[in-house]
């Protein structure tokens, strides 16, 4: 069998190389390349895909994610856009949207927290909704007799 792997050197090596690019463009530096073409600024190319509104939200005109929001240099397009307005995102901080409008790029509609402040943010909206289990994996129903919290 001749297939790549997850170990194969090749995929290693374009793993690092695509982290290494990502951490520079993060900390506000250009990628270190090949010499030839310089690539052009992240901060130019990222306003070329911004939809810009006088009210609402602005919307994304290029790739992407699965869920809809946009993507620029395998980042999410909300997190460089906190990163040309602001700075780097702090450690351990989420990019999160007020307006949840998961394409939005708005600087005012962003601010920064943690996973769970996000999660409680879209718990408390109504994004995320519980519902209690009734029965266990096996078909159990659950009664005050057969059930205890930790």
């Amino acid at each position: 069998m001749n297939q790549y792997r997850k170990d194969h050197p090749d995929i290693v090596k374009a793993t690092a190389r695509r982290t290494h690019i990502r951490k520079r463009i993060a900390e506000g530096k250009e990628p270190i390349g090949k010499p030839g073409v310089k690539p052009r600024p992240l901060a130019e190319r990222f306003w070329e895909k911004v939809i810009k509104h006088e009210e609402g939200c602005w919307g994304w005109s290029a790739s992407k994610h699965d869920q809809g929001y946009g993507l620029i240099d395998g980042m999410l397009a909300s997190h460089v856009s906190w990163i040309v307005h602001f700075g780097p995102v702090p450690d351990g901080l989420e990019v999160c949207h007020s307006c949840d409008n998961t394409e939005c790029t708005r600087p005012d509609h962003l601010w920064l927290g943690t996973h769970g402040d996000n999660m409680r943010d879209a718990f408390a909206k109504g994004r995320i909704v519980h519902i209690p289990k009734t029965h266990c994996k096996r078909g159990h129903e659950f009664t005050p007799e057969n059930t205890y919290l930790y």
